[in-house]
């Protein structure tokens, strides 16, 4: 998920600290959620899709794909 919504924060210019912002949650709180250990609420999640336009494609990959989510753990811990 990390590497998906952080292209999504470059592709707008943005960073973690504007993602915060946004959210109303602070830049370490961002951090854990982008890192996986702890997942983006749905109130969050709407906040994003709302303020960066993502696709029903893009949504779904970002914060549904599991797949992903367990390559990430796996990248992590090698």
């Amino acid at each position: 998920m990390k590497y998906k919504l952080k292209a999504v924060l470059e592709r707008f210019g943005q960073t973690q600290n504007d993602l915060s912002e946004l959210l109303g949650i602070t830049y370490q709180s961002v951090s854990i959620k982008l890192n996986g250990h702890k997942d983006f609420t749905q109130t969050e999640i709407y906040k994003i899709i709302n303020f960066y336009g993502l696709t029903a494609d893009e949504v779904m990959d970002i914060f549904f794909n599991k797949e992903d989510r367990y390559k990430d753990d796996k990248k992590e811990e090698e």
